[in-house]
């Protein structure tokens, strides 16, 4: 009982109460919400995993649309890569700014989406006050990982589907935005007097794209919540049978041991009283001395069940 209430991040303890009787008690999680095992009770492999796999991602997230601007342009040369290079560090420390907050993404994943919605508008006055080259820049879309990789998270850990819908949306048009103003920026929309028209265009296009992704992500985190509730649910579902069984062996066991208690020691009392009582003495030591045999080979028999449970 105690291994199962472990396995679902729970506690059992069962002893005797101070004024009699016996108690068994389970502490178990709230399974409706983000979960995670009490301190003590975390799997080491399973903790090393959980707390390798936060910062690969954001590794991921700063590190892959880099390495995409070194590796996929290759014309680089020494003199173009030497006059890149501030852009480079400029495009290096956007990145790691956004994908920071996906360390965060398991224990306030709404905080986690919400920081990395808010860095990626740094984007567009870094590439217009910072000069950024544009074979540079344009690698700043590669970001938006980062916001695919919250917005999964927020279906995983932030809540169930009617807390969460928003997440989706919200990031889409965020997104979208930053992509525009960073395009803006860039002074890719071009066109005299069709600027705006040309933004709006591309904002919708960009919005309906990233909605469908986010969509999926978020509905991809949303199946995985759910096969963990399932799980920790029929846990549960065990281990309160487990508790109704051992509770109805505990009854059983008490009344068992009153059932010895009343033969072996009571009943041999209440005749030495009686026995006392008719004035038969030379009866009262024998009862007696039957009593106290009695009562000893009923306490060594507990203590013989009790050196067994605890081996067990």
């Amino acid at each position: 009982m105690r291994e199962r209430a472990a396995a679902v991040g729970g506690e059992l303890t069962a002893g005797p109460r101070p004024d009699g009787g016996w108690r068994v008690r389970a502490t178990l999680p709230d399974v409706t919400g983000p979960w995670s095992p009490p301190a003590g009770t975390e799997r080491p492999d399973l903790l090393r995993e959980q707390r390798l796999a936060d910062p690969v991602l954001v590794f991921a997230g700063a590190v892959l649309p880099l390495t995409f601007a070194l590796v996929v342009a290759e014309d680089w040369t020494a003199a173009s890569l030497r006059g890149a290079l501030p852009g480079l560090l400029v495009l290096a420390a956007l990145l790691t700014v956004h994908a920071l907050p996906l360390l965060w993404r398991r224990r306030a994943p709404w905080t986690a989406l919400l920081a990395v919605l808010a860095t990626s508008w740094l984007w567009p006055p870094a590439v217009a006050v910072l000069a950024v080259p544009p074979r540079v820049s344009q690698f700043l879309d590669a970001g938006a990982l980062t916001e695919m990789l919250a917005v999964y998270a927020i279906g995983v850990y932030g809540g169930g589907a009617d807390r969460t819908w928003p997440a989706w949306g919200a990031s889409a048009v965020s997104l979208s935005s930053v992509l525009v103003a960073t395009a803006a920026a860039e002074g890719n929309l071009t066109g005299a007097g069709s600027v705006r028209v040309t933004a709006v265009l591309l904002f919708l296009l960009l919005v309906v794209l990233a909605a469908g992704l986010f969509a999926a992500l978020w509905g991809a985190g949303l199946t995985v919540r759910r096969r963990r509730l399932r799980i920790l649910a029929v846990d549960d579902h065990e281990l309160t049978t487990s508790l109704w069984h051992a509770e109805r062996a505990a009854d059983a066991e008490r009344w068992r041991l009153a059932a010895k208690l009343r033969e072996a020691v009571l009943e041999r009392a209440s005749a030495v009283v009686e026995r006392a009582r008719q004035g038969r003495l030379e009866e009262v030591a024998a009862e007696a001395r039957s009593a106290l045999t009695a009562m000893r080979e009923l306490l060594h028999g507990l203590s013989a069940s009790e050196r067994r449970g605890g081996q067990e």
